[in-house]
């Protein structure tokens, strides 16, 4: 007994200290990235956001009749203006300006990767289980699969660019915290916090933050809420052990933690999704819906033209295949997950075309909006190999799986490559220590270079904001507008 807790304590301790080595190099990666051409929208801020930080939920915009933008993304946009506008002040008291910048956009993305590492390793474990060894086998599997630098454009959960982290990332993290007391009851049979009162606080904290930061998370609420229900329906009506069936003994049927959760999260995501409706950005939709849906089939496609997103669906599709026919019977949970999470994905990519048309989505599914279904697969693959490593009983079966799951693990983390030279932040921290060192203005930038840009800027008045994002951030000692010269 003595030597098993020993092998236990060594297993754990192992696993801490691999996936604390992943995630420093993640953060290094995280570090490595320029700032992106969205950030200062939000940090400046521009003149039509300010009535979104006077309205966080709209009301003010319903009474007085007057639409503005983007009115049901107030936290993204919000929290995204609150980091960068005191993160970087407090780090320069350490480091340079500049460094100050990199080290928050690190920061901000590293916690949001630990807290969707927690969260994923809460659902397959059943909990926060720290005592358990399970839960830290869970991380090790969970963490080769969260991508900084390799398929991130497949199947990422942290986005290269930090503005859309705060609105895809950060807003997932709000919903599955929301959906966790009603988890907790639905798959676990337990309630998540013993007390009431904080367990309501918890909620009702979560489920503001879920429907105010933005129209992907809202959407994925709402369908969130349909699947669960289908399936309820669906097992209500082929429940054998009911005589009778009539409308009104299924909603008497219905579970109290399906009123409690389901329902206020679905009102407001209702609210939250109507007052999207009268956002004033408009990006100039230049498809039809029948062309919209016409070029589905072309971006779910795209979506396999990477080896590593290729073997990450087959290994999640290998692992059903397996438990439903090994064990059918103690293995209904992974198929049942598996099951309808594809039903959650079908109707997702179904509904995608009816959210419009952007020109930087110009096949309408991308990896960014495919975040929920990401997460979804994500953590049946590790769940699914949880159950399988714990319910192999023979060692010729076993060991060659455990071996599997060593050489899955081990090929996810090399994927996961290096910033190679050029593609990082180099050229923008080159770019702007040439600002920085200017007596004249303009800066004239003979090397292209994207400065909190997404393309090169070539004319004085587009560096305008960045210029400004600049001397805020005490990186430049005066407002230096600047543009590159154009290359033939």
């Amino acid at each position: 007994m003595r030597n098993r807790c020993q092998h236990t304590t060594w297993l754990v301790t192992i696993t801490i200290l691999l996936v604390i080595g992943d995630l420093t190099y993640s953060f290094y990666q995280h570090s490595k990235y320029p700032m992106d051409g969205d950030m200062e929208e939000s940090v400046l801020p521009r003149d039509y956001l300010l009535p979104l930080y006077h309205d966080p939920f709209g009301v003010k915009m319903l009474a007085n009749g007057e639409p503005h933008a983007a009115p049901n993304r107030f936290f993204s946009h919000y929290l995204l203006y609150k980091t960068y506008r005191t993160v970087p002040f407090w780090l320069q008291k350490v480091v340079e300006p500049l460094t100050s910048i990199y080290l928050t956009n690190a920061i901000c993305k590293i916690f949001m990767q630990i807290a969707l590492l927690l969260l994923l390793c809460a659902l397959a474990c059943g909990g926060f289980r720290f005592k358990e060894p399970r839960f830290y086998l869970a991380m090790l599997l969970f963490t080769p699969l969260f991508q900084t630098n390799g398929p991130v454009r497949r199947f990422g959960l942290i986005d290269p660019s930090l503005t859309y982290s705060f609105f895809y990332a950060l807003p997932l993290v709000f919903l599955i915290c929301c959906l966790l007391p009603f988890i907790y009851e639905e798959f676990f049979h337990r309630k998540f916090l013993s007390n009431l009162f904080l367990r309501t606080i918890w909620f009702v904290f979560f489920l503001i933050l879920t429907c105010f930061s933005g129209a992907v998370n809202v959407a994925i609420a709402l369908l969130a809420i349909f699947t669960l229900v289908l399936r309820y329906i669906i097992s209500f009506c082929f429940d054998k052990a009911l005589e009778k069936k009539s409308l009104r003994l299924f909603f008497k049927s219905i579970p109290k933690h399906y009123w409690l959760y389901m329902l206020p999260l679905g009102l407001l995501s209702l609210y939250s999704f109507w007052l999207g409706t009268y956002n004033t950005i408009w990006w100039g939709e230049t498809l039809t819906l029948a062309e919209r849906y016409q070029m589905l089939p072309q971006g779910f496609l795209k979506m396999f033209d990477e080896p590593p997103f290729v073997i990450f669906v087959a290994l999640s599709v290998l692992n059903f295949a397996i438990v439903a026919l090994k064990f059918p019977k103690k293995g209904n949970a992974v198929i049942q997950i598996f099951i309808w999470m594809n039903v959650f994905a079908l109707l997702y990519m179904v509904l995608l075309p009816l959210g419009g048309y952007r020109s930087y989505r110009p096949i309408i599914i991308r990896y960014d909006v495919m975040i929920g279904v990401t997460f979804l697969y994500i953590f049946h693959l590790v769940y699914s190999t949880l159950f399988l490593i714990e319910n192999f009983s023979q060692n010729k079966v076993k060991i060659p799986y455990l071996i599997g799951c060593l050489a899955f693990m081990v090929y996810f983390s090399a994927v996961d490559k290096p910033l190679q030279l050029g593609w990082g932040n180099e050229r923008e921290i080159a770019a702007i220590r040439k600002i920085q060192a200017a007596t004249e203005t303009p800066v004239v930038l003979t090397e292209l270079a994207t400065v909190v840009s997404w393309e090169p800027i070539y004319s004085v008045e587009q560096s305008r904001n960045a210029s400004q994002m600049l001397y805020m951030w005490h990186i430049t000692d005066s407002v230096k507008p600047f543009y590159c010269l154009k290359k033939e």
